[in-house]
């Protein structure tokens, strides 16, 4: 292995990028990373609200059919309002 060390060099020298340029090049990779933030938020915050109104008609059904026998025993408010106004 010794005798394989002399095929690689590696030289080191210092950035060559000015400060100004990464401190740019910074600040434009935050606006771009904050751009996609914003558009992450709002496609989380619609799914949800899809989400939540779909959840929310699933309720709704449940409720309907749960109390769907007590419909027939009830009387309809309206139904009543008509017949004693008569």
């Amino acid at each position: 292995m010794a005798e394989h060390d002399d095929d690689f060099k590696i030289n080191i020298h210092a950035p060559v990028e000015d400060t100004q340029e990464v401190l740019e090049s910074l600040d434009s990779l935050m606006r771009v990373e904050e751009i996609q933030r914003k558009v992450d938020e709002e496609e989380f915050m619609n799914t949800k609200q899809r989400l939540l109104k779909v959840h929310k008609k699933r309720i709704q059904d449940i409720l309907s059919l749960a109390f769907e026998p007590l419909h027939d025993l009830l009387p309809n408010p309206l139904q009543y309002l008509i017949t004693k106004g008569n």
